[in-house]
């Protein structure tokens, strides 16, 4: 997909990388999760009508940190 870079795991520092899935038939078919390779921590995924809008909310979720203001 895009080029949206992402925050290390806020759980162990490591390099998370995006996942995504289509599910035929569904009502909304595209899924994206953010996963982190080191600890296998995960976002909460989201289900969208397009890959671009489910990778924009789970990038925006994951960088996320507590104290810090949005960007």
């Amino acid at each position: 997909m895009s080029e949206i870079k992402l925050k290390p795991c806020p759980f162990c520092g490591g390099v998370a990388q995006l996942n995504y899935e289509r599910i035929t038939g569904e009502n909304k078919e595209f899924w994206a999760q953010v996963i982190c390779k080191k600890c296998h921590g995960r976002s909460g995924g989201t289900w969208a009508g397009s890959y671009s809008a489910a990778e924009r909310k789970e990038v925006n979720t994951w960088n996320r940190r507590a104290g810090e203001q949005n960007e």
